[in-house]
């Protein structure tokens, strides 16, 4: 609750199949920063990104003009259904990267 009133953000992932907080930002600015960070790798790519609510699409829009002079050949932007979404809540976005 209080990570709210400050705006704070976890960045997660899946690490040997369990769920893991790598960071914690305050402010999307600085999420979108450390994953865009992140996701700079060597070599050809392939890169997912997956949102919750609309409003996020804008973001994941950002990520993947940030990361457009990395060599990825292809970019997949999915809205994950209803279904998955009540889980996560509107404000989740997701990002991955394929090695090639």
């Amino acid at each position: 609750m209080l990570g709210n009133l400050v705006k704070i953000h976890p960045i997660l992932s899946i690490e040997d199949g369990e769920l893991k907080v790598v960071a914690k930002k305050r402010g999307l600015k600085n999420v979108v920063e450390k994953i865009v960070q992140d996701l700079k790798i060597d070599g050809r790519k392939m890169l997912g990104l997956v949102y919750a609510g609309e409003e996020m699409k804008e973001i994941v829009l950002e990520i993947e003009e940030k990361l457009k002079d990395e060599h990825i050949e292809r970019v997949d932007i999915v809205r994950l259904p209803p279904t998955l979404a009540v889980h996560s809540g509107p404000k989740m976005f997701g990002a991955g990267v394929f090695i090639l």
